[in-house]
């Protein structure tokens, strides 16, 4: 008698498997990421740019994407058992829903923070001083996203991922640009206008 033998221990790996993920670039992605996260979050304080804290809040979204990627790709390379006959790629989704989440909640504050300054008035802001962060953050988003681009093939949560880190170096881009209004024009009011631009973006 011939017995055809099914081992369940082990997945199918395909191209859209979320498992296949070069981890050594997501975590440097993600390193780089978090440096530039703390340098920005000083740089918002201490040169008061709500620019620059959105988009910390922006870099904070690449960083928790990254993350969220890793763990689903760790789910989902688990075996399957008697109560995940399906193993745990689901996880998949689960992750890019929290990662969804996490940005809304991110960008209402922004939105509401560059209301209230718009109503109060911004105070002094440091153009030169958000020039020169905005632009380390960007050339961080750029490093981020070629090692995301190159780390993943066909993975929705690495996609996501690299979408977040284009996204925040667009917006690093209009940052560079306002730091140059407010330290060439004296135009403290474009400050919060970006904030809330980026908070809608």
């Amino acid at each position: 008698m011939h017995l055809h033998h099914h081992d369940h221990g082990h997945g199918h790996h395909g191209p859209d498997d979320p498992s296949r993920i070069d981890r050594t670039r997501f975590l440097a992605a993600a390193a780089i990421l978090t440096v530039f996260l703390v340098v920005q979050v000083i740089g918002g304080v201490v040169f008061n740019s709500l620019a620059l804290l959105s988009d910390s809040v922006h870099m904070l979204g690449d960083i928790g994407a990254i993350l969220l990627a890793l763990t689903a790709a760790r789910l989902a390379a688990r075996p399957v058992s008697g109560t995940r006959t399906y193993g745990m790629g689901r996880a998949e989704l689960l992750a890019a829903l929290i990662n969804g989440a996490t940005l809304l909640g991110a960008a209402t504050w922004i939105l509401i923070e560059g209301v209230r300054r718009l109503g109060s008035g911004t105070g002094e802001v440091d153009g030169l001083g958000v020039l020169v962060v905005a632009t380390a953050g960007l050339l961080a988003n750029i490093v981020a996203a070629w090692l995301l681009a190159s780390a993943a093939r066909d993975n929705i949560n690495a996609r996501a991922a690299m979408q977040h880190a284009l996204l925040d170096a667009a917006s690093s881009v209009a940052v560079i640009a306002g730091g140059l209004a407010i330290w060439l024009g004296g135009w403290t009011i474009v400050d919060p206008l970006l904030g809330i631009l980026i908070g809608i973006v």
